[in-house]
Parts: structure tokens; C-alpha cells; sequence
């Protein structure tokens, strides 16, 4: 019997070939891909042997199915950074959403939020140990430095008929004037008096003082806040007064205070009343009339 050289179908029906035909000695891994190598059998039933190439089709698959799971990849990678955006022209990353930074430096942020009418912005601007944020009612906050409360002055002893304190400063708006065993060499009143640049205002003034010991006693004065003297010549004073801006515009002060006398049954004197000085306040004295000083001291506090 002789045999023919194996047929290599590689297109056309299998109706067409004859039965016998066979490959012989070919591998099929070694086969270039879309070529068709039918079995030993030919003919429709030979069709079964074609079923061998869906290892190639099933490899292709595999492949393919590989290709997605990158492509999948990539998918979940976008994903994560949705929340996420870039601005390339600026490098300015801007976050959507609920975001938790942690161990992260913002540096000059710009915050904005719905419950606020305008961005709070404070790039540049770290203020100084203790200061707080300020806000005058319009515009952005601004830093400012707490008061740390009054500021004193130095004890100045009383002599001759008049001591003065000057140098206050046009921006305290309450000035407190102390008495510490204030001591004329008679028994008269002492003189309570403000000034300004300006120098001393002597008139103006809208004062009353009432006197309470054994018996009251009650003055109005137009020209100083009087302190009760004239009780004996050996009573030691001592005591407050304080003095408030009342209108900044007028130059309007509001002054009260209270004085005792230890020495004298423990009387004391309430002194209240207003004054308007031709500008802010700068300066302040105690005066008497007709005698001296001979001890004691007084002191500010302002704020």
C-alpha cells in the first residue's frame, strides 16, 4: 500500500478530503498559529480532532482575561484618587469630601466654610505667644495682645500746697488715684483735680462730697472733687478715687470715690461727679489751700 504526503488543510471544507489522510511526525505545539492540522480520521467526524487547538483559544483567553485585571487595576488606582485633585498650573492639591490628615503640615491654608460669610485666611500671619484673635465686625480677624490689666505708677510723696502726676497715657480710658495717709498742716480740704495737655482744669466741674461720721454731712464743689480735711490736723487720709471715660468724643469723666479717716472715729467721705476737660486726660493733682503737705504719698493705676 503506499502512502501520499500528509495534507495540510489550511482553508476549504473537510468534505473534500479524502478518507486516510493523515499528518504524520508534525507537532502540533510547534504548529504557527491559525493553521488548522486535522487527525489521523478525516472526514465531519475528523472535526472532533480540531478541538485540540482550544488550548490555543483558551491560552488566548487567559490572556486576555490577564489584560483585564490590569485594566482593572488601573480602574481602582483612578478610584482612589478621585478625592483627590491636582491642579497642575498651581501644584495646589485640593481635598473633597471628610478628609483626615494626620502628622500633616498645612502651610499657608485658606479655609472656607459654609458657616462663615468670609474665607478665614491667615497665611503670613502666626501673631506672637499669648495674643488671640480679634474681629472689629467686618473683614478678617486680626491678632491682638490681652491686656495684662493696670498698669501702676510710682508713689509720689505730697509736698508743698500742690503734687501733680503727669505723663498719663491719651490712651487710658480708667485712671485710679490713691491716698496713703495723705497729711496737711491744717485741717482743710484736698483739692482733686484733672488736666490735660493742655494744663489743669480749675472750673467745670459737677462734684459732691458727703462726709459720714457721727453726724453727715453733704457739699456740692464747681471747681475739683473735694476730700473732706478739716477734721483735725493730725487725721492721715487714705483711699481711691477712680476716674472713667464716660465719652470720648466730649472728653467726659465720671469720677468716684471713697476716703477714710482712722483717726477719727472712722469717719469716711464719698465723693462722686463729672468733669469735661478740653481734650483727653493726661494729668492729675491734689491740691490745698492755705497750708502744706507734710506726709503721706499717692499713686495711679491706669488701663
Amino acid at each position: 500500500m503506499a502512502f501520499r504526503k500528509p495534507l495540510v488543510i489550511v482553508s476549504g471544507l473537510f468534505s473534500e478530503l479524502p478518507v486516510g489522510d493523515s499528518t504524520v511526525g508534525l507537532d502540533l505545539a510547534a504548529a504557527p498559529s491559525g493553521i488548522i492540522y486535522v487527525g489521523t480520521k478525516l472526514g465531519i467526524d475528523g472535526s472532533a480532532q480540531i478541538s485540540g487547538n482550544a488550548g490555543i483559544s483558551a491560552a488566548v483567553t487567559a490572556q486576555a482575561s490577564g489584560n483585564v485585571a490590569q485594566s482593572t487595576a488601573n480602574t481602582a488606582l483612578a478610584s482612589g484618587n478621585a478625592a483627590l485633585t491636582l491642579a497642575a498650573s498651581k501644584g495646589d492639591v485640593t481635598l473633597t469630601g471628610t478628609q483626615t490628615l494626620t502628622n500633616k503640615t498645612l502651610t499657608a491654608p485658606t479655609i472656607a466654610s459654609a458657616n462663615l460669610t468670609t474665607a478665614l485666611t491667615l497665611a503670613g500671619a502666626a501673631g506672637t505667644n499669648g495674643q488671640v484673635l480679634t474681629s472689629a465686625g467686618t473683614g478678617l480677624p486680626t491678632w491682638a495682645t490681652v491686656s495684662a490689666g493696670y498698669t501702676f505708677g510710682t508713689p509720689v510723696n505730697v509736698s508743698g500746697s500742690s503734687t501733680s502726676i503727669t505723663g498719663i497715657p491719651a490712651t487710658a480710658k480708667q485712671i485710679v488715684l490713691m491716698f496713703y495717709q495723705v497729711k496737711s498742716n491744717a485741717a482743710v480740704n484736698k483739692f482733686i483735680q484733672l488736666g490735660d495737655s493742655g494744663g489743669f482744669v480749675t472750673t467745670g466741674y459737677v462734684t459732691q462730697e458727703n462726709f459720714l461720721a457721727n453726724s453727715a454731712a453733704s457739699d456740692s464743689f464747681t471747681d475739683a472733687w473735694r476730700v473732706r480735711g478739716d477734721v483735725a490736723s493730725t487725721t492721715k487720709i487714705s483711699g481711691a478715687m477712680t476716674f472713667t471715660l464716660y465719652n470720648a468724643s466730649t472728653f467726659t469723666y465720671v469720677g468716684v470715690g471713697a476716703f477714710s479717716y482712722p483717726q477719727n472715729d472712722k469717719a469716711t467721705t464719698l465723693i462722686t461727679g463729672i468733669v469735661t476737660l478740653p481734650s483727653i486726660l493726661t494729668q492729675i493733682r491734689v491740691t490745698v489751700s492755705g497750708t502744706t503737705y507734710d506726709t503721706g504719698s499717692i499713686n495711679i493705676a491706669y488701663i
